[in-house]
């Protein structure tokens, strides 16, 4: 029987933790949607309500239940419900932190149904994302990519409003993905997305670190809350392997600590993938690498030293997913910049034009670095603003 008149929740009955179905089963209806955007509520629908960054979902239950919502899941800390609403609801203490997980349940766990990759970093995020999506995508695993500049599949991308979606979104979308056929993710995992719990309740198997700088301190206050929302990934559970830049102070530690999961550092000095002779030139990279997997010769059409170190980290993820190693260096010698990383136009008889996000001290100074040495002594312009 539907719940109209659920008040407020005990903190007894909540002293163990309350299973996602035994939360659907007291609102007593069929769930088969979840909203927590107010503007989104309709009917089929239950709306999610609690408090956020800016606002408190709580303050829209009244107009989601206008929009004829099926019911409403509340947070119950410091909330009495309004019997008067007459709606199914279930008040839930942590609503915010638990909502990933009712997502995933009432998307049908799409997680566990895929290969997923989650990657974190300050830089490089989105290259390796893109790039991990794109090869498995070349060698027949069909591979969606959710980050920065877009979501879906390599070459069909929807614009993204976060690197990291929300909770319910991200759940949806992963549902969909698989829904068309995609048997592979790879997310980036933003620091806000694991500090504010977007991904709780998916599953990953792969996380992987590009490198740590400054950059959302503003956000987290220091470095240490910084690196804190980072490892988080890295000690998910069931997580099978963790992929660690390993010329990193941040990666040497997460290599050092990580348990159970299994670790393929990679870098420049030493790691199960390393890369001991590099090449620049304007037709991009060339590396000799070694790795645990055997060695080989490696060219890929992209710029940067910088560049170099994201392609080991996606070489690295696309090993320990289970890729031959010749396979993964054919797929490698066939992916494209994402929108905004290092792209290149005109080149040759005409002037090198590279457009790049870079927009941290750190990434925008590697970029130039980079660029310094394809130019060799030819001039260099920087357009930034």
């Amino acid at each position: 029987m539907a719940n109209l008149h659920s008040a407020s929740v005990s903190a007894a009955s909540h002293a163990i933790r309350e299973s996602v179905p035994h939360i659907l089963e007291r609102l007593g209806i069929p769930v088969a949607g979840l909203v927590s955007d107010s503007r989104k509520a309709m009917p089929g629908v239950i709306f999610a309500a609690y408090p956020g960054e800016a606002r408190d979902g709580r303050d829209f239950i009244a107009q989601a239940v206008a929009q004829r919502v099926d019911g409403v899941l509340w947070e119950a800390d410091h909330y009495q419900w309004d019997p008067a609403l007459g709606i199914p609801n279930a008040g839930v203490v942590g609503l915010k932190t638990r909502i990933g997980e009712i997502a995933a349940h009432v998307y049908g766990e799409p997680s566990r149904a895929l290969h997923m990759v989650g990657i974190t970093g300050t830089n490089g995020k989105t290259s390796v994302a893109h790039w991990i999506a794109q090869a498995l995508s070349q060698l027949g695993r069909k591979t969606a990519v959710v980050g920065t500049v877009g979501n879906g599949f390599p070459g069909a991308l929807t614009p993204a409003l976060n690197t990291t979606p929300d909770a319910i979104e991200l759940q949806q979308r992963l549902a969909h993905y698989r829904q068309q056929g995609a048997v592979a993710c790879a997310m980036e995992v933003s620091s806000h997305g694991l500090a504010q719990g977007r991904v709780n309740g998916t599953s990953f198997n792969v996380a992987v670190l590009t490198n740590l700088s400054r950059d959302h301190l503003d956000y987290h206050g220091d470095m240490e809350n910084y690196a804190h929302a980072k490892a988080r990934l890295f000690s998910w559970p069931g997580l099978e392997w963790v992929v660690v830049n390993v010329d990193d102070a941040f990666g040497q530690q997460l290599e050092s600590e990580t348990r159970p999961a299994r670790v393929a550092g990679y870098g420049f000095r030493r790691g199960a993938v390393v890369a001991d002779t590099l090449r620049l030139s304007q037709a991009g990279l060339h590396l000799n690498v070694h790795t645990d997997w055997g060695n080989a010769e490696l060219d890929v059409p992209l710029l940067g030293r910088f560049n170099a170190a994201n392609v080991l980290a996606v070489l690295a993820s696309l090993l320990v997913s289970g890729v031959k190693l010749n396979d993964a260096c054919q797929a490698l010698a066939h992916i494209t910049p994402p929108p905004g990383r290092m792209q290149t136009f005109g080149g040759n008889a005409h002037p090198l034009v590279v457009v790049d996000y870079a927009h941290t001290p750190d990434a925008l100074e590697k970029v130039l670095a980079t660029l310094r040495e394809i130019v060799s002594g030819g001039r260099l312009i920087c357009v930034f603003g």
